[in-house]
């Protein structure tokens, strides 16, 4: 987290520090360069007056040149800009069109326009004066037709001013009227008759146009600073935490826990890499343990085989006796018809030894004659009389109706443990009967795990991945029990998608006989803890056999010591 945290941080102060910059230099360029202020006023400014004036002196000719072509259609209409209109053939009026209050006289201004027909003029468009007012002129003629459109320039350039924020002004014999502070443009205007005319103009109000554009600036600067964080430093990031995560997949994938990540530079990522490498070195670790440690199980498992031979015996006898008797048979499947089967629950602590994790779910049959039959006994005897479906029924029945009661009353956390016989697992008979469960019991899948036995995962290793599979698809947990006493067992360990494993009785004995069986059990953790499974430790009978193992491995006990298995009626009062 701290290391987010510091990457946003920095990230953010690399984007603000750009963001600067750039804008800055924007404002640097805009002051250096040729293009300044005053130049942009004087540019727009002289392309407006331009246009007008190009469009005033077209308006003009239009006029007279239509006016000339069109007048024996009688089609001598006044363009807006013009104010006067004169048609004259060999010095004879043919048409005279005026408007405007502010113009001359209408006799004046055409005995004026009259006189200026006649004056030898060498431009056909210009300015000239009439009665001290200022008049730009275009003149057509065709033969002895002549025609002559004018515009009143005051006028003209009231309207401008009104509508732009231009100043225009007329100055004589070419000086300015009055001097100016601000830029200005000056045009001299083309002359029919009278002085020179100087035509100059500027805007009304510079200052809107004189300043920095800060919004385009922020923006652009905004967008280009965050571009080059992204390609400079978070799109470098990226590839090397996903180069990281690609290794680190392709070491988990194969198994082989001496290959290594490699990172270049010296920074937090850089460190990360460091103990991903000192996590793969402590799984090399504990795989070779465990792989050195196969023999030693194995003379364990005979020391173990060796040593009760009673025990062995006294079982297979009662096991033969119940198989053998019909009757004993008879009344089995009508407990299991009833639902008679008692359930018992153990609970599994944490490593703290004191916080409950889960609950182990087992079935017993108190019989009349037989007494209290033990799981193992009766569920072998349920194979041999072809009752396996319906003691699974009955047990995840059992298992469902234990979960929903342990949750009332400790909460929606609980999860509870089903032990399962080897045929019930191998021959599809769960997967049989789970499929057959409401949608509501199904729904609490998540919180069960099945327990098998590891010999029953080695009779058949295809079969057993192929069913718990299934399992983990419909959401269910799987723990295998008596775990280390199969030579290939951490083979198995790495193909099946196990939560939890028990560790066999023989590995908790050693504890009070020699101090490196707890070495073990932490180095059997410590490979666990890589492929994000649970160990259990079992069988702890007296406060001498608890071992003293590390609180930060994912180890958990459960044994008669420190929590006995009890009828469920009694584990809710307590």
């Amino acid at each position: 987290m701290a290391l987010l945290v510091k990457g946003r941080i920095a990230s953010l102060l690399r984007w603000l520090l750009l963001t600067v910059v750039l804008l800055l230099s924007s404002v640097w360029l805009y002051k250096v360069t040729a293009i300044s202020p005053a130049a942009m006023i004087i540019g727009q400014v002289e392309r407006t007056l331009d246009y007008l004036l190009g469009g005033l002196k077209a308006d003009l000719q239009w006029s007279a040149q239509s006016t000339l072509d069109d007048y024996s259609a009688g089609q001598n209409s006044m363009m807006p800009q013009v104010d006067a209109l004169l048609l004259v053939e060999n010095n004879n009026v043919l048409a005279y069109r005026s408007r405007g209050n502010q113009l001359p006289g209408k006799d004046e201004l055409l005995s004026s326009m009259l006189g200026l027909l006649q004056t030898p003029h060498s431009i056909q468009t210009g300015v000239a004066y009439w009665r001290e007012r200022t008049f730009m002129v275009a003149i057509a003629e065709v033969g002895n037709r002549k025609v002559l459109a004018a515009t009143h320039l005051d006028t003209w350039l009231q309207k401008i001013e009104s509508e732009l924020d231009i100043s225009v002004q007329l100055a004589a014999n070419g000086a300015p009227a009055h001097t100016l502070d601000i830029p200005l443009v000056e045009r001299p205007l083309p002359v029919i008759s009278g002085g020179m005319v100087l035509l100059t103009a500027s805007a009304l109000e510079p200052d809107k146009l004189q300043g920095f554009p800060w919004l385009w600036s922020v923006l652009m600067s905004v967008v280009i600073s965050a571009c080059l964080v992204w390609f400079w430093y978070y799109r470098p990031l990226w590839q090397r935490i996903n180069s990281l995560l690609q290794q680190c997949r392709q070491v988990m994938s194969s198994g082989d826990y001496t290959g290594r990540v490699k990172l270049v530079g010296k920074d937090e990522l850089s460190e990360l890499g460091v103990q991903i490498n000192s996590i793969f070195s402590s799984l090399e670790y504990c795989y070779n343990l465990m792989a050195k440690t196969n023999m030693v199980t194995t003379e364990l498992l005979q020391k173990v085989d060796s040593s009760n031979p009673a025990n062995q015996v006294q079982m297979l006898s009662e096991e033969g006796e119940l198989k053998a008797s019909l009757d004993t048979v008879s009344r089995l499947s009508r407990v299991l018809d009833s639902g008679c089967l008692e359930t018992c629950v153990q609970p599994i602590f944490a490593s703290d030894k004191t916080t409950i994790t889960s609950y182990q779910v087992l079935s017993r049959w108190l019989d009349d004659e037989l007494g209290v039959v033990p799981a193992v006994d009766f569920v072998s005897l349920c194979e041999s009389a072809g009752l396996v479906k319906k003691l699974t029924q009955v047990m995840v029945a059992d298992g469902l109706a234990a979960l929903r009661l342990l949750r009332s009353k400790s909460g929606d956390h609980t999860s509870v443990s089903i032990k399962l016989g080897a045929i019930q697992f191998t021959q599809n008979v769960l997967i049989e009967v789970l499929m057959g469960l409401s949608s509501e019991d199904r729904e609490l899948l998540s919180a069960i795990e099945f327990e098998i036995l590891e010999a029953a995962l080695t009779h058949d290793f295809d079969a057993a991945a192929a069913t718990i599979a299934q399992l983990k698809t419909m959401g269910a947990k799987i723990c295998i029990s008596q775990f280390g006493l199969s030579r290939y067992s951490l083979m198995y360990l790495q193909r099946v998608p196990v939560d939890r494993i028990k560790l066999a009785q023989a590995f908790t004995e050693q504890f009070a006989l020699e101090s490196r069986g707890t070495a073990f059990i932490e180095g059997v953790a410590r490979f666990a803890a890589g492929l994000g499974i649970t160990v259990v430790v079992q069988y702890l009978d007296s406060e001498e056999q608890i071992p003293d193992l590390a609180t930060d491995l994912p180890i958990e006990y459960q044994s008669q010591f420190l929590a006995a298995m009890v009828p469920l009626e009694i584990a809710l009062a307590s």
